[in-house]
C-alpha cells in the first residue's frame, strides 16, 4: 500500500505542521462545515503561515507540497502553472476540502454511474452536490480558452449517445464552476469525481487541501483514442495511480521536471487522453 511521505517535526514557528485541535474535533465528529470554516479562517491559514510551503515548477501542471500528515488529515499545497489542469480523478475514499488561497481555479464536476465494487474507492450514485456559482454549459460550443476544457455536453467525444441496456454507464461532466481566491470547497467520491485548472492562462495559483482520512494513491480517468484517432467515452485508466509530492516540510524533494505528468500517465498508454477532456 501507497503511504505519504513522513515529515520532519513540526518547528514552533509552523503552526500547520502541527495537529489543529478544531480541525480534528471537527474530522472526529463528521462536522464538514467546521473543517471548512477552519480551512477558510486565517486564523490557521494565512499568507506567512503558508510561504514556508510553496514552490512553483513551470514545467508541470502543479506542485504537490506536503505541509502535514498525521492519523486525522493531510494538509497539501498545491501551486498551478497558469493555464494547468489536473486529470480527472477520485479520493480512494477520503474528503477533500479545498481552499484557494490565490488565483481562480475551475472545477470541473463528473458524475459516477457505475454501482461500486468491492474495495473501489469510487461509489455508485451520480449525485451532485454544488455549494458555488456554477458556469453554463458553454454556449455556442466554444471551448473555454482559459481552462482549456470542453463545454458540457450530453453526449461524449465519440459522438454517440446510445445508453446500455442497464442504463447510461458513462462518465459524465455535470458541470463547471469558478472558485475564486478565498472560496471553499469540498469533494467526495460519494458526490462524484473531478478535476481541477488553473483559469488563467497568465497568473499562476495556489490552492490548500485538506485530505481526510490521508490517502496517498488514487484513480485516474482519461478517454481512450480509437484506431482513428477519436477519443471514446471517459473511462477508468490503468490501476491506483500512486501520487508524487514536489516537497515535505518545506524541503524540495528531487529534481524538477516531469514526473509529475508521467505519473498519471500508464505504462504503454500513449492513447490516453489525460487532461483538459
Amino acid at each position: 500500500m501507497a503511504l505519504l511521505p513522513s515529515c520532519p517535526p513540526p518547528a514552533p514557528h509552523r503552526p500547520l505542521e502541527r495537529p489543529d485541535p478544531v480541525l480534528v474535533a471537527a474530522l472526529v465528529a463528521g462536522d464538514g462545515d467546521t473543517v471548512a470554516a477552519r480551512l477558510a479562517g486565517d486564523e490557521l491559514v494565512n499568507a506567512a503561515a503558508l510561504r514556508p510551503y510553496i514552490f512553483f515548477d513551470g514545467t508541470k501542471p502543479y506542485t504537490r507540497n506536503v505541509i502535514t500528515v498525521n492519523e486525522h488529515y493531510a494538509l497539501i499545497a498545491m501551486c498551478w502553472s497558469p493555464g494547468r489542469a489536473s486529470p480527472v480523478h477520485d479520493h480512494a475514499g477520503s474528503g477533500c476540502w479545498l481552499r484557494v488561497v490565490s488565483g481562480e481555479l475551475t472545477e470541473a464536476l463528473y458524475s459516477v454511474p457505475w454501482e461500486q465494487e468491492e474495495g473501489e474507492p469510487c461509489s455508485g450514485a451520480a449525485k451532485v452536490v454544488t455549494d458555488g456559482p456554477l458556469l453554463s454549459s458553454g454556449e455556442g460550443g466554444e471551448a473555454n480558452a482559459a481552462t482549456g476544457t470542453a463545454p458540457v455536453s450530453d453526449a461524449d467525444s465519440s459522438g454517440s449517445d446510445a445508453d446500455s441496456g442497464d442504463g447510461d454507464q458513462r462518465v459524465r461532466l455535470v458541470t463547471r464552476r469558478p472558485l475564486p481566491a478565498g472560496s471553499c470547497s469540498y469533494m467526495a467520491d460519494d458526490i462524484g469525481i473531478h478535476a481541477v485548472s488553473n483559469s488563467s492562462s497568465v497568473t499562476p495559483a495556489v490552492s490548500l487541501h485538506c485530505y481526510a482520512p490521508p490517502f496517498a494513491s488514487c484513480h485516474v480517468f482519461g478517454r481512450v483514442l480509437n484506431g482513428k484517432g477519436v477519443a471514446g467515452a471517459i473511462e477508468r485508466v490503468g490501476k491506483e495511480v500512486v501520487m508524487t509530492f514536489d516537497s515535505v516540510g518545506g524541503v524540495v524533494l528531487g529534481e524538477p521536471g516531469g514526473a509529475l505528468i508521467k505519473s498519471f500517465v500508464p505504462e504503454g498508454r500513449g492513447d490516453v487522453l489525460m487532461y483538459d477532456i
